[in-house]
């Protein structure tokens, strides 16, 4: 595998769990990534449900029984599902330009961490790692003006339990992967090394970083991430439109499985007419909305022509006519 030629690395671990504001880091490391340079950040959030950039919150998790329970919502930048974080989670971000961006050896760094741990993972369908067909770490990626986001989970000794309480996969996506529950098709790494703490896999990830591209990072402070500009961030991850979105009344729902993912499409009709669509995804693609969803305005629903858009999208011709 050749890897990139970094000239210089950073690093900085988070102090805070506060979702917001660890999101707000992310996207400040991000937006200043500079050519030859990688950057690796790790973070927790205490109890917090983060969905995917184009979902519906309302649908990816329990929000009432979060609320009662006084377990966060967040919405990161990438697309993917939605995680359950707690403090028995680790995230790792890494940041640097597009023209470096080398997926294969940002993954070595991660399973080069979990084998000096004992674990011997692999990499796993479209974002995954796992061991034995289980996943402990999924994985999603941004970009914007020229930079590259990886990031993902590693869940070191997270409470299942509350996981499986807050989460609510989808029936289809549940019988794809054979498992009746969230829960079920993930395992925590304390499982296979019983004395393993986010502590351990926090120094394993920082030495990896470091011994893959022989260079020591370094390392920024909490007071270098306090800024204005991380703060301006912080409220929008924050805010009500960034977490639920605007409000709109839709009449007609659409809902499949595609080759990009799940799909869930909201319509507001007018006499036959759509005039809005609002696509909810789990897609990787953070794009497919706003791709997509123009099209579909000025279409008849139930037309030939919102037929032909659904297939674009990967809907089953069968399935069309039976919801339809």
């Amino acid at each position: 595998m050749k890897l990139p030629m970094f000239k210089h690395l950073r690093l900085f671990v988070s102090p805070w769990t506060d979702p917001y504001l660890n999101l707000a880091c992310e996207e400040e490391l991000l937006r200043s990534a500079r050519p030859e340079e990688c950057g690796l950040y790790l973070w927790q959030n205490d109890r917090t449900v983060v969905i995917g950039r184009n979902q519906n919150a309302y649908r990816e998790c329990h929000i009432y029984e979060m609320q009662a329970d006084g377990v966060k919502l967040a919405r990161r930048l990438s697309g993917g599902g939605a995680v359950y974080h707690d403090m028995g989670n680790l995230n790792y971000s890494f940041v640097c330009a597009d023209d470096d961006y080398n997926r294969p050896a940002l993954a070595a760094v991660v399973l080069g961490a979990l084998a000096g741990l004992g674990v011997e993972a692999s990499l796993s369908g479209r974002n995954d790692i796992e061991v034995s067909g289980r996943k402990f770490s999924g994985s999603a990626f941004y970009k914007t003006d020229g930079c590259v986001l990886h990031h993902g989970t590693l869940m070191c000794n997270v409470d299942c339990d509350k996981m499986n309480r807050y989460l609510h996969a989808s029936s289809a996506k549940l019988k794809s992967r054979g498992v009746r529950s969230v829960k079920a098709r993930v395992r925590n790494l304390c499982e296979i090394v019983p004395d393993i703490t986010v502590a351990k896999v926090s120094a394993a990830l920082q030495k990896s970083y470091a011994d893959t591209f022989g260079i020591m990072p370094a390392v920024l402070s909490a007071e270098e991430m306090q800024t204005p500009s991380v703060e301006e961030k912080r409220a929008r991850f924050a805010s009500e439109e960034w977490l639920y979105g605007k409000e709109e009344k839709f009449s007609e729902t659409l809902g499949f499985k595609g080759p990009a993912g799940e799909i869930y499409i909201e319509f507001a009709t007018e006499r036959g007419i759509i005039r809005t669509a609002h696509i909810f995804t789990d897609s990787l693609a953070v794009d497919l909305p706003e791709r997509y969803a123009p099209s579909f305005e000025g279409v008849a629903y139930g037309s030939d022509r919102m037929k032909e858009l659904l297939e674009t999208l990967g809907m089953p011709e069968e399935e069309y006519e039976r919801l339809v």
